[in-house]
């Protein structure tokens, strides 16, 4: 028997939040059907899996930037993605339940660096209290966060939560609670065993089963940038699911009362990969236009990953305090 490694995890990794340098005008018409890809880095022995920042503008002078993400990845994707984060207005981030995630953490310096009100001590208690609740009722969420730490620690890499710093003031969250996703899927008829099955038939691929069993992490790390690859390439099961069609309307939504704010000018949508092919089109039907498209180091093929190439400053206004 025959199939793709890790496809239920590549294809997670790319559509679930519960995953440099500019191209040429030509190279940027294979997005966004390609949303997650393969590259060379230095030689041919060694290769990244790279994800798009898209970049969008409209009459008004608004820009939004749809940062691909990759849930497990290098240190020094996510540091290059902290740094460009600090250049925006607003970060719209997903994340199911994850409302008020932010402020917790920006409370969290406060109390352990002693300087926190008894007022600001007790919002975090109650933030932290309703976070941990969510997370230990949430079965999928439980699983997920097993599945990341596992590979993670087996690859070397390190994952999303632990590299994306979501302690600032301009992240704005944007997306569903548990609640609104399971109704959202029952409205549909779907369910995420079903959904996984469909994916696993969608998505055969030509590895071995027993490739499985090798314990070469290296050989690992590549079969499953490869999937990841794959799984982004066509229309999916997934992209047509309310994992993705759900969220990203709830996403917009939260987008359109960012944009009256006037100071709210420079705007990134930080989202699974499998997410922006929609979102792409959602923004065209607005009438914003892609301007350029950059490809991000996510993972390294080889134990030593690319240094991330420094943004340079944009002259569009500051950031959000």
């Amino acid at each position: 028997m025959k199939f793709r490694l890790s496809t239920v995890a590549a294809t997670l990794c790319a559509a679930t939040g519960l995953f440099t340098a500019p191209l040429a005008a030509q190279e940027q018409e294979n997005y966004p059907a390609e949303l997650v890809r393969m590259g060379a880095y230095n030689s041919e022995q060694e290769e990244v899996l790279q994800v798009p920042l898209a970049t969008y503008a409209d009459a008004q002078g608004h820009q939004i930037d749809l940062v691909g993400a990759i849930h497990i990845a290098e240190p020094s994707y996510y540091a290059d993605l902290n740094t460009r984060f600090a250049t925006y207005d607003k970060v719209l981030y997903e994340m199911v339940d994850g409302e008020g995630l932010p402020r917790m953490l920006i409370l969290k310096r406060k109390v352990e660096g002693n300087t926190a009100t008894e007022e600001e001590k007790a919002e975090y208690a109650k933030l932290r209290g309703e976070m941990k609740e969510r997370k230990e009722d949430s079965i999928l969420g439980i699983v997920l966060n097993f599945l990341y730490d596992s590979i993670s620690t087996q690859m070397n890499l390190q994952m999303q939560s632990e590299g994306i710093d979501y302690g600032k003031e301009n992240f704005v969250f944007a997306d569903v609670t548990q609640e609104e996703l399971s109704k959202a899927m029952k409205d549909r008829g779907e369910s995420w065993l079903g959904l996984i099955v469909k994916s696993m038939v969608s998505n055969m691929g030509e590895l071995d089963i027993f490739s499985l069993l090798n314990p070469d992490p290296a050989q690992y790390k590549r079969m499953m940038m490869e999937a990841l690859a794959k799984s982004s390439q066509s229309d999916s099961v997934m992209e047509q699911s309310s994992i993705v069609v759900a969220r990203n309307a709830k996403c917009f939504q939260v987008l359109e009362g960012v944009l009256k704010d006037p100071a709210a000018k420079r705007v990134a949508i930080f989202y699974g990969a499998m997410h922006l092919r929609d979102m792409d089109e959602r923004l065209k039907k607005m009438g914003y236009t892609l301007q350029k498209v950059e490809w991000l180091n996510a993972i390294s093929s080889t134990s030593s990953a690319p240094q991330p190439v420094q943004p340079e400053q944009p002259s569009a206004p500051a950031p959000a305090a």
